[in-house]
Formats: C-alpha cells, structure tokens, sequence
C-alpha cells in the first residue's frame, strides 16, 4: 500500500497513539471496530447522560445540604461510576495517559488527583473526594472518546459538535425561570455564553489560517451558531473573554488585514445586538445590590472568600468546599480563588505548572504551523480569562467544565503530541493536508 495513500497514513497514525509495543496493531484495529460500534456508543451516551442529569433534572436545595445524597445526586454518582468503570476496561486509556504524562492535559489530571488528596483535610471528606474524582472521570472520558475520532478533520468536528449539543443542553437550565415569554435581559448568563464564547474563538482563529475551503464553510457557520448564544447570553465576562481570544487571534492571523476587519466587525456585531454598555465593560459597577451575577457583587463575594483562604493558606479548605463553606454561592465565580480556597498554595503549584505547560505546547505547535494550533490558543485564551469570573476549573465539573476539557484533550492528541514529536509532526502535517 502506497505511503500517500490517506488509509495508509491513518493507519500509521493508529500504530503511533496507540504505542504498538504494547497493544498489537492488529488487536487495535478489532478494538476499533468493535468500539466504534458498541462501546464507543456507550461511552458517549454516559456522558452525555450526566450532562442529561445537571441540566435538565436540575433541583434546588439549601446551602448546608450540599453533601445530602438524593436521587438526583444518586443517578448522578451512578452514571460517573460507569464511566469510570468503562475506562479502567478500555484498552486506550493506559497508552493515552502515557502520553498525558509528557503533556500539560497530564499536570492537570494530577492537581484534579491532588483534589482528591485534599479530602483527608476536607470538612467533608466524601464529597470532596467525589468532585475532584467527577472532574477527572469526565475528562478522561472526553479524551478517549475523542481518540476513536479517525482523522484531524473528524475530531475536530465531534469536538465542535460535542461542544454545541452540551451548550443547547445547558441553554434548557434558563428555559425554566422565563416560561414562554422571551425576555432578552433574563437570558442574560455566564454558563452557556461561556462554553460558546471558547468554541467561537477556536472557529475564527482557524479561519484566519489557511485551510480547505469546505472546512472554512463548516467553521464558518459554526461560529455564527455560537455567536448567536453569545449575544443571547451577552456577559460581560463572555465578552471580555471573546475580545482576548480574538486578540490572541488576531496576532496569529497570516493575513492580518482581513483579521483587523473581521475582528472590529465581530465586536460591533456582538457589542450592538447584546446592548453592551461600554462604561460597564471598562468600569464594572453595574449594581449597587449584593448580587453575585454583577461584578460589583462578585467583587464582594471575593473580598469574603479571601478571608476564609487566610486562615487555611497552604492546604486550603478542601476540593470546592471554600463556596460551601462560605455559603453565600455554590460557585467561587473566580478560579484562582477556587483553587487556592481548595488546595492551597501546594494546588496553585500545580496549576502554574500546567499553564506554563500549556504555553510552552502552544507556541511549539503555532511554530509547527499545525492544523488547529492559532483556533487552540485563542479558544484557550478566551477559556482562561472567562475562568476569572466562573471558576469551572478548580471547583466542581460544570458542563463548562466539560468543554473546556473537550478543547485541551483535543490539544493534547494533536498540538502538544505533534510539538514534541518531529517525526510525527511530519507525519500528521502530510495527513492534515489530505484530511482537512
């Protein structure tokens, strides 16, 4: 079989993620078969039915009653459990955690690890435990399912298409408090916008880079999906975050004409249709009520969350516990503050690491021109800034948590896999060439 054959070059790849010297080539291409038709389902209905649990059987409950096991929390715990059951049989997850090990996606599993460390020390040790765990199962799962994917150009798709369906599922959580009558203000949110506002930036990053036209048509309307939950939600958050992405964007962009042009004409598009007032963007004051959806309420609710981290500044409190502890919200709203209430200054050490890690991954694969590299730093740009005002990472897995474990498990099967392999980067960059 011919070397530019594109089966061929697939097929070489499988040989290389898979590390043959330990799983036969041939037991790999009946383990994809078979998963590709019986538990590649399975696993990709389990976590989607979690994602099913946390957004439409959503249940209110008091503060203090955050450890209780109900039901709901039953159904919950059952699903992750399978799923973690499934892993620990799948045949992909100890040769995709040894290749985890030499990257950022890797350092951040071991502060999640670190997490569930932290329950020894926790006021509730069980549930601190089980969050942490929760994170990691998830993300995991993520990465697997994303490995089934045969090429580039499928991965990149399910990661986009994954991504919207948690987003439409997480949409269904406001639907609720508004009934049948549209009011632009009560869709105004954090949640969905933010899972929106990682995927928009990754869309147009990549189309700023050269790429086949039938894939800049699929990116293309894409981003106009995401966009329209953008201004749906329009928060201030979501929007500062998208201004950084695109910025990120925007400085990797080959033709940066077009870029300055299709960047100004964004943010005016997003700017008019949520009604943005720019003295609220720049100045964050927006009420004068003790509101935890306001900046000035966030701001509030930090200045009481560092006076719990003062009293407990190495170990912290415990995996999310610093909110429940706290009690005023069921999120820290800030993801530093998240992971130093959490695990202490011993967690911030890890996440210094990772990001440091994630940086360094970044700019090899942008030098390497690879596919999807400038659409993964500024989707990840946008992701980081956003955690500053929802802490989906180092507290508990949101749905927001989930994508943006779908954005780095994509980056670390191709970006920081391809950087730190020569010989493979040559490998996919003729694969990418056939595939995208």
């Amino acid at each position: 079989m011919s070397t530019s054959d594109p089966l061929a070059q697939r097929n070489t790849w499988m040989r290389r993620i898979l590390d043959r010297r330990r799983i036969p080539y041939a037991q790999a291409l009946a383990d994809r078969a078979f998963f590709t038709r019986g538990k590649f389902s399975v696993l990709w209905l389990l976590i989607m039915a979690w994602v099913f649990r946390v957004t439409v059987f959503v249940r209110r409950r008091p503060q203090g009653e955050f450890a209780e096991v109900d039901t709901f929390a039953a159904v919950q715990i059952i699903f992750v459990f399978l799923l973690a059951t499934y892993l620990v049989f799948s045949n992909r997850l100890t040769p995709l955690l040894r290749l985890a090990a030499k990257t950022s996606f890797g350092v951040l599993m071991l502060y999640y690890g670190f997490g569930m460390i932290s329950a020894v020390w926790s006021p509730s040790p069980a549930f601190s435990f089980y969050r942490a765990f929760e994170v990691v199962v998830l993300s995991l799962g993520i990465l697997v399912a994303l490995s089934f994917c045969r090429s580039f150009a499928s991965t990149e798709r399910g990661m986009l298409w994954v991504s919207l369906a948690i987003v439409l599922f997480q949409v269904n959580v406001q639907r609720p408090s508004i009934g049948m009558a549209f009011s632009f203000e009560a869709w105004k949110t954090n949640s969905y916008t933010a899972m929106s506002a990682m995927m928009f930036c990754y869309c147009i990053g990549e189309m700023l880079s050269h790429s086949n036209p039938l894939r800049q048509k699929f990116l293309r309307r894409m981003s106009l999906v995401f966009l329209v939950f953008i201004i749906l939600g329009h928060s201030t958050g979501s929007i500062v975050a998208i201004i950084c992405g695109l910025g990120v964007a925007f400085l990797l962009a080959r033709h940066q004409r077009a870029a300055v042009f299709m960047l100004i004409a964004v943010l005016i598009i997003i700017g008019i249709a949520a009604g943005v007032d720019l003295q609220s963007l720049l100045l964050p004051g927006k009420s004068e009520d003790y509101d935890v959806t306001g900046m000035s309420g966030r701001t509030g609710l930090w200045a009481t969350y560092l006076n719990q981290i003062m009293q407990y500044p190495l170990l912290g409190t415990g995996f999310d516990m610093l909110p429940r502890l706290v009690g005023f919200a069921s999120n820290s709203h800030n993801s530093l503050l998240a992971v130093i209430g959490g695990t202490g200054l011993l967690g911030l050490v890890f996440i210094i690491i990772w990001i440091a890690r994630l940086f360094k991954e970044t700019l090899a694969a942008i030098h390497s021109r690879l596919a999807g590299s400038q659409g993964m730093a500024a989707g990840l740009t946008a992701g980081l800034v956003n955690s500053c005002t929802l802490a989906f990472l180092g507290e508990h897995c949101m749905t927001t948590t989930l994508v943006f474990a779908t954005l780095a498990a994509f980056h670390m099967l191709f970006a920081s896999r391809m950087a730190a392999d020569s010989n493979s980067r040559i490998l996919v960059m003729r694969w990418q060439k056939q595939t995208v």
